[in-house]
């Protein structure tokens, strides 16, 4: 970005985001630019598109990034809300059989591929119940052959302090049926999980329904 406000992919100068505040460097205190940055449009559209790009394998659709920009504004920030959001969101997975990106995915891949204690496998009798082997592609309904396993083992490396916040962060969740729903695509019947799958914390759940001969079987 330079003082201009024109940048690499837009070298005519047509964004119109957060370099104006540079205007008012001399007005502001460090703080108030920060909370100028944080409820401007351009900020929220750009920190929304980054985050999906990165979180969801899926389209974001026109209706669903306004909404999370709007939640990024309304909470000045709050990237945390904004995570939540986006993994909670309907529109967070692909239809069946295709292209799936979860919390499942992260705890699987890391678990696998780093073998770290942080992924703690006293879970692995889930991964066993599931038909899962570790240190394999996921080989679950959803990701086809475990071909979806599309990150090389460096990327998931610098992706593990961001996964391992994720699934410690989904606990207060508000409803883990209504969550694993959305996750799976709907593809996890009611009757193939416990009934008192809502007593679960989310990730607990989340390895339940991994069990599910729903989510794994064609």
């Amino acid at each position: 970005m330079t003082r201009t406000g024109k940048t690499p992919e837009d070298p005519h100068g047509s964004y119109s985001g957060p370099v104006r505040v540079l205007e008012k460097k001399g007005q502001l205190k460090l703080f108030d630019m920060a909370e100028y940055l944080a409820v401007h449009p351009a900020t929220a559209e750009r920190t929304v598109a980054h985050l999906w790009a990165d979180l969801a394998a899926c389209p974001l659709p026109a209706a669903e990034a306004r909404r999370l920009e709007e939640l990024w504004r309304e909470t000045r920030g709050n990237i945390t809300l904004v995570i939540r959001e986006i993994l909670l969101s309907k529109h967070f997975f692909d239809g069946p059989r295709e292209r799936v990106l979860s919390p499942v995915e992260y705890w699987v891949t890391c678990s696998r591929l780093l073998g770290t204690a942080d992924y703690k496998f006293d879970d692995v009798p889930f991964l066993k119940q599931a038909g899962e082997q570790l240190f394999f592609p996921p080989s679950v309904k959803g990701w086809d052959m475990g071909e979806a396993l599309i990150h090389p083992a460096q990327r998931t490396v610098s992706r593990l302090p961001e996964s391992h916040w994720i699934l410690q962060g989904v606990g207060t969740s508000p409803c883990p049926r209504r969550y694993l729903s959305q996750v799976t695509g709907g593809q996890v019947r009611p009757q193939t999980l416990p009934p008192n799958i809502g007593d679960f914390q989310p990730r607990e759940a989340l390895l339940l329904a991994l069990a599910s001969p729903d989510f794994w079987t064609v």
